[in-house]
């Protein structure tokens, strides 16, 4: 009986490990500085070296007709593979009209839509 539970308490230990790195992984801080366009004035998007972690308590909105990869992946759910299909959407179809319009991307469905919808914008 008590060899059984060495290899089973290795195992417990592994799959422990395994969950931890995961999800340290997943909680990497990504921080954009965004910038509101006021009447009409012309901004830049910061080098992801100047980006400033966003104050306690205010949502950071992603343009999704502006964003980059980086910008994108900040979003639940949002990974390289459907950012970057953003990406290539709205450079084949033009910038996007309306948030919901997001959900004709590969990967974007009513789902994720809901998950990201308050933190998108496209003005």
């Amino acid at each position: 009986m008590k060899k059984a539970v060495f290899p089973l308490l290795c195992f417990a230990f592994i799959a422990a490990c395994a969950v931890f790195i995961f999800m340290a992984r997943e909680a990497e801080p990504v921080y954009v500085n965004v910038v509101a366009n006021v009447a009409g004035e012309t901004q830049t998007t910061p080098s992801p070296d100047s980006v400033t972690p966003p104050q306690e308590g205010s949502p950071v909105i992603i343009n999704i007709n502006t964003a980059s990869l980086d910008e994108l992946m900040t979003l639940h759910g949002i990974g390289e593979a459907i950012g970057q299909r953003i990406i290539d959407y709205r450079e084949e179809s033009g910038v996007f009209k309306a948030i919901e319009e997001i959900m004709e991307v590969p990967g974007v469905g009513p789902s994720m839509f809901g998950n990201i919808k308050d933190l998108i914008t496209i003005d």
